[in-house]
């Protein structure tokens, strides 16, 4: 396992980094640990920072500003150093009346990211509490009994904590993880339909089907590659999946104004055009269901209608003929859409 940790800090002080040597050394007696350099970062803490109340009374850092504020850019462990005086500004505290409250970790984001805030104003009890929230870390990623208490206020010894913690099948656990993981998310994908292209009420008003032949009208594929839609004027257009707004063309003498949508679909890429729109959707990232544009009557087109068409991968014409433009174009209605019978 590889500990990669940025520690951002409201102190200045030479001894911050000269106690990494030592905590290396800790952190190392746990089996198949490597530890990297630690990154430091200096941090001015803003006048307001918010916190959360939990049921035990005790009043802690909201994780969701920590997330937010404190980017973990390459890292697995960020950690936040301040003074006690800082604590009490911002009004932190330990659930047991009289306790201090020396550090405390997100429990709620610890699958593979370590985020702990150390309290501390000088250099040995920095270092015992960096080495005492790290330990929890390490034994929630064991998914272990966690003993860091035990070491640290009875043995009083938490540096000899880590002898006991033995990471030597992480990365293989963590690789079966993933891929369990990427497993889970294609089968719910696949599980779920696209949302319709246009309110469900006009996806069975097609005026022009897939396929249909007319070299003349088509003179590179030869059909009609897509789906025409009969839908008067100012309906909207939804993306049928989480993607991209790519590219959109204005005022084309024969697609009107045209929006190109980019997105992922069971594993592979797609691209969706929506044609003859009087107003085209906006560039970037959409979720599934955003609008992306409206219904017109542009271009080369006999009446109001959406022409929607399906392309694997990027869209274009490149080497398409009559014979093989099944070959990189879809059916729009050979899928399923939420709410659409067929």
């Amino acid at each position: 396992m590889q500990l990669k940790t940025i520690i951002y800090t409201t102190s200045r002080s030479f001894w911050i980094k000269e106690l990494f040597e030592n905590i290396y050394k800790v952190i190392g007696r746990a089996k198949a640990v490597t530890v990297h350099d630690f990154e430091v970062e200096y941090f001015t803490l803003p006048k307001n920072v918010p916190t959360v109340t939990r049921s035990n009374g005790g009043v802690y850092i909201d994780w969701d500003w920590f997330e937010k504020t404190l980017h973990r850019k390459e890292n697995n462990a960020v950690c936040l150093h301040i003074t006690r005086r800082e604590r009490a500004k911002i009004g932190m505290k330990h659930p047991t009346p009289g306790k201090s409250l020396g550090g405390v970790f997100n429990k709620d984001n610890i699958d593979q990211l370590f985020q702990f805030v150390v309290i501390a104003d000088g250099p040995k009890a920095f270092e015992r509490l960096f080495l005492h929230e790290l330990s929890h870390g390490f034994a929630f990623w064991k998914r272990a009994i966690d003993y860091t208490h035990t070491w640290d206020y009875v043995i009083k010894q938490i540096a000899g904590i880590f002898y006991t913690y033995d990471f030597s099948r992480w990365d293989v656990l963590m690789f079966k993880i993933k891929q369990l993981r990427e497993r889970i998310d294609y089968l719910i994908a696949k599980s779920e339909k696209l949302h319709a292209p246009l309110d469900v009420s006009f996806m069975n008003r097609v005026t022009q089907p897939f396929g249909v032949r007319d070299p003349i009208k088509y003179p590179r594929t030869g059909h009609h590659v897509g789906t025409d839609f009969g839908a008067p004027v100012g309906e909207n257009c939804y993306a049928v999946a989480d993607g991209y707004v790519t590219k959109v063309i204005e005022n084309d003498p024969v697609l009107g104004n045209a929006t190109y949508f980019k997105y992922k679909w069971e594993g592979k890429y797609y691209t969706a055009r929506y044609l003859h729109q009087s107003r085209l959707g906006k560039l970037g990232s959409k979720k599934r269901g955003d609008y992306v544009g409206v219904t017109g009557n542009t271009g080369l087109s006999t009446g109001p209608h959406l022409h929607f068409d399906i392309s694997r991968g990027d869209f274009n014409l490149n080497g398409l003929n009559g014979q093989n433009f099944e070959t990189k174009f879809i059916d729009p209605m050979s899928l399923e859409y939420e709410g659409v019978k067929k």
